[in-house]
């Protein structure tokens, strides 16, 4: 971006930009640059769009030169920004938290639905990163509490951050520990409705496919061991004795191995409800119910 060019306009630092990130590689390169730009000029991205005449001051200008360099060095926009949406919210993120994406919206929506029609369920989020699932499931499943379990102390405190500024605390509790160890203290044993769970599914072997924006996210929170199922094994066996007779767990999967976890929940005396696909047609959910307790 030319720093001597006397003045630039909305239209012509975002076509800039976007001409920028594309030979950067970076995926998206339009929507990044009203992101970081929106952001810079403290307006709605769509808001953009009518004011593509204004002039960028040299203030805001400085700053949004910051912004892109530190997206061409592959930091993820979300954690340039500080925040990123989910489920029309905006959550608090940074480096201890998982980036949440579109596709979790699923796990989400069918998590909705089980719920649907009982009375002030229990619920626990295992791993909740930034709380983006629990918030969004007190949010807007009445009556439910929400027990948002993380091993990270880094990654609890923005969730309680982020539980906070949407006003749920009262149903929304961030628990410290180890999977199910979150909960020892709770008294929650065979009390819970449903156990939900974006947990870490990447394999090991796959770090080299992995996009450097993907790298900078927390490993513990990517990596599910050599096979990336790891975390599906401990939550089959650690956490059916949470679950009430005939309680369910809705689970975010790896797209090519729901057969496989499929087949982990059945060892453990679970039964597959359904398998939800992604917007992009690939396996994304599974819904598993306890059939005994063992």
């Amino acid at each position: 971006m030319n720093r001597c060019t006397k003045e630039w306009t909305i239209a012509s630092t975002l076509s800039w930009t976007s001409d920028y990130f594309a030979r950067s590689r970076i995926a998206r390169p339009r929507l990044e640059a009203e992101l970081l730009l929106s952001h810079t000029l403290h307006l709605p991205r769509l808001e953009l769009a009518l004011k593509l005449n204004d002039v960028v001051s040299a203030r805001d200008l400085q700053h949004y030169r910051r912004l892109i360099s530190a997206r061409k060095s592959r930091k993820p926009a979300a954690y340039i920004l500080g925040e990123q949406e989910f489920m029309g919210m905006r959550f608090k993120v940074n480096e201890h938290t998982l980036i949440p994406r579109p596709e979790t919206e699923h796990l989400v929506e069918e998590t909705l639905r089980i719920i649907d029609g009982k009375n002030g369920p229990l619920i626990a989020d295992i791993g909740t990163g930034c709380g983006n699932i629990a918030v969004s499931l007190a949010k807007l499943a009445t009556g439910c509490r929400v027990y948002a379990a993380d091993i990270s102390r880094e990654a609890l405190s923005i969730a309680h951050e982020n539980i906070s500024v949407h006003g749920c605390a009262a149903q929304a509790l961030p628990k410290l520990g180890d999977l199910f160890a979150a909960l020892s203290q709770e008294h929650l044993h065979n009390k819970l409705d449903i156990i939900v769970s974006n947990p870490p599914y990447i394999a090991l072997d796959e770090e080299p496919s992995l996009e450097p924006e993907v790298l900078c996210e927390p490993r513990n929170a990517l990596f599910g061991g050599a096979d990336g199922l790891d975390f599906y094994r401990r939550i089959a066996k650690e956490g059916k004795p949470f679950l009430k007779t005939g309680g369910l767990m809705a689970l975010e999967m790896h797209s090519g191995k729901s057969g496989l976890i499929g087949g982990i929940f059945l060892q453990e005396g679970f039964e597959t409800v359904k398998i939800t696909k992604d917007y992009a047609g690939l396996d994304r959910v599974i819904i598993v119910k306890a059939t005994y307790h063992g």
